[in-house]
This record gives C-alpha cells, structure tokens and sequence, in this order.
C-alpha cells in the first residue's frame, strides 16, 4: 500500500478513528482521547506544524514497528547497510512504515496520541501513562474494525492482552479504575521495547 498524506489524513479524519473515546485516570490529570484528537492531529499536519516522513524511512523502524512519532530532534547517527549516515531526523515528525492492516492503522493512532499530547504540552503527564493511552487506543480502533479482534498473546502479549482488556471494558461501558490503567503501565515500564524510557517525555509543541 502506498503511504499519502491524503491517506493519513482520511484515517484520522473519518472512519473508525471517530468512534474511538475514552477518558483515563492517571497520577496527574485524565488522558481523554477521542475524534477530536485525530482531527487535531490531521490539522496540524495540513498547517505543516507536524512533518509525515513515508519509507524508505532512515533510520529504519524496528521490525513489527508501523509507526513512530518523534517530538524532539533525534541527532544523525549510525549507518545503512549501504554504509551511508542516517541523518537527523527533525522534532515533531510522524514516521510511518506501513498502513497495509487495521494494527498498523491502529499503530497510527497511537503515535497520533502521543503526538497530541506534545503538540498541547500535557508535561505533567507521565511516559507510562502516555504509552498506555495509546495502546487502549490501538485497541479500541482494532475492536471498532472487528469487535471479534484478540491480541497474539505470543507478539508483545504483555502490553496488547491487558490493553485489549481495558478497550473490551471501555466498549462495554464499564468503569476503568487507575489500578486497571497501572497494571498496563507497569507493563510498559517492564518491557523490553522501552528499554530507556525517560520517566516523561519531551512534550514542547
């Protein structure tokens, strides 16, 4: 699937992403996230605000990885295969590899999330929080696209199951206490895909 901004855009414009809402507790203040979010997003990638860079990224993202925001400047370093220097990738840049399934559309949204709460400068709000927001997202969207969805408990089950848990309660309309929500952040705190995860994230608009 060839990645366009115009495609980007009608995925955080319209479809599933809108029937995506959920208000969460954290040790500061809620994480909301709803339509309204991705539309913001979308905005500010029209205002040119928010840069989209499509593959061939460089540096490459992880395997299994369909997305990534970057809120603050990462330096050039390392090398290609081909022996060449990845450059500097610049702030407030939106890196996506792959829109080719609902997860990976998911995986947008996600990033779109921490996207969201950089460009608002929500610095009060922790990583692990961040970071759940965005996987109950992921789930929410996936379980709009097929309420019959389930994580592989054998890819990353440590975050997906108990995420996947806390959208089925969402969906369900059922309460989501800040002891559900930590039992996901400590599971991104524990993960090995977050090896050096600051305590907050960069979060300067």
């Amino acid at each position: 699937m060839t990645i366009t901004q115009e495609g980007v855009l009608r995925i955080l414009r319209t479809g599933a992403s809108q029937h995506v809402a959920f208000e969460i507790p954290t040790d500061s203040f809620p994480i909301r996230v709803n339509g309204g979010t991705f539309r913001f997003v979308a905005d500010n990638i029209v205002s040119g605000r928010l840069t989209l860079s499509f593959p061939p990224l460089s540096p490459p993202l992880p395997p299994g990885v369909a997305a990534e925001y970057q809120a603050a400047l990462r330096p050039s370093g390392g090398m290609s295969a081909a022996g060449v220097p990845y450059p500097a990738v610049p702030a407030n840049t939106m890196r996506i590899q792959r829109l080719d399934s609902t997860m990976d559309r998911g995986y947008l949204l996600h990033e779109a999330v921490h996207a969201s709460l950089d460009l608002n400068r929500c610095s009060t709000i922790r990583s692990r929080y961040d970071e759940a927001s965005g996987y109950i997202t992921m789930w929410l969207y996936v379980l709009a696209c097929n309420a019959g969805a389930r994580p592989d408990p054998r890819v990353n089950g440590d975050l997906h199951l108990p995420a996947w848990r806390i959208a089925r309660r969402i969906r369900a309309r059922q309460a989501t206490t800040i002891a559900d929500i930590n039992v996901l952040a400590s599971a991104v705190e524990a993960s090995p895909i977050y090896p050096t995860m600051p305590a907050y994230y960069t979060r300067d608009g």
